[in-house]
């Protein structure tokens, strides 16, 4: 009979990749043998790869001359802390009762009612937002061989490609126990090779700089539109820093005012933070700046 695990695997193996396994690299993977198209965003959530350690997660495209990390921390929700009780809910509690006890008499009104008087102010939740994504251009395209994978036994990440007489090597995991950074590490057969260019963007307000060899992008919850939540009064009190910090082995490294740019290195490590406001739900005070930074100098 089959194992959950090995029920687990087979489910994921038939949503990720249908039609596109190939040369197996190693035991409890998932892998792909096609390189994303560039542009296409219908298939990202069947053909990316996750990664994550709890507090951060990642999306992996696994493109070759241009890579997308999708990434997300915990925190980062729309909404403020609030006090969601509604002030009419304690002297309509004996209305509702009685509503609740008659209602085999009918009473068309009685949710509507219910949610006006009772309920929760707002009635919804606020909503999850995603963070951002870190872009990386390569100058890279016609490609001799492809393989990207997820080793499950590991929680790793792993692109590889040969381009122009080279093979490239990218990996990618989330630390943990100390849930603090992503890690990406960039390799390739030969010296002198890895060059790109790196940048952020995100859904929400940003504004983006370099900090020496750190690429910060600082972000601001925005309103996602929902009149529902924010007829209420309440606002998107979050914000956020995410921090790429680049480790170059040979070459050169250059920044603008919102990218930086690797060129000619034998290796390159790159360490994400993401850091939010939020201590717990009702206190929103965190120094996000500080804490980001830090988590990136502890890696």
């Amino acid at each position: 009979m089959m194992s959950r695990r090995l029920r687990f695997l087979v489910g994921l193996v038939f949503v990720f990749a249908p039609g596109l396994l190939r040369a197996d690299p190693g035991p409890m993977s998932i892998w792909f043998t096609n390189a994303p198209l560039p542009g296409n965003t219908t298939t990202w959530f069947q053909e990316s790869l996750p990664l994550g350690n709890g507090r951060l997660a990642a999306m992996i495209y696994g493109g070759v001359g241009s890579e997308q990390v999708q990434f997300n921390e915990d925190t980062i929700w729309t909404g403020q802390p609030h006090d969601y009780s509604h002030p009419n809910g304690a002297s309509y509690l004996a209305n509702l009762q009685s509503n609740i006890f008659n209602m085999a008499s009918g009473q068309a009104n009685f949710w509507t009612a219910c949610s006006a008087n009772f309920m929760s102010l707002p009635l919804r939740q606020p909503a999850y937002q995603p963070a951002g994504t870190l872009n990386l251009a390569f100058p890279h395209s016609g490609l001799a061989s492809y393989q990207r994978s997820l080793n499950l036994s590991n929680a790793t990440v792993n692109v590889k490609y040969d381009y122009s007489g080279v093979s490239y090597n990218r990996d990618y995991f989330a630390s943990a126990p100390s849930n603090k950074v992503i890690v990406i590490r960039l390799t390739a057969s030969q010296s002198a090779k890895i060059t790109f260019t790196a940048t952020f963007s995100t859904l929400q307000t940003s504004s983006n700089y370099t900090v020496g060899n750190d690429l910060v992008m600082h972000a601001n919850v925005i309103n996602n539109g929902d009149a529902r939540y924010y007829n209420t009064g309440c606002t998107n009190a979050v914000r956020y820093d995410a921090r790429l910090r680049v480790l170059a082995e040979g070459g050169a490294v250059s920044t603008t005012g919102s990218s930086i740019s690797v060129t000619n290195a034998d290796a390159v490590t790159l360490l994400l933070a993401v850091a939010s406001n939020v201590i717990n739900y009702n206190d929103v005070s965190a120094d996000y700046v500080t804490i980001c930074s830090n988590n990136i100098a502890a890696a």
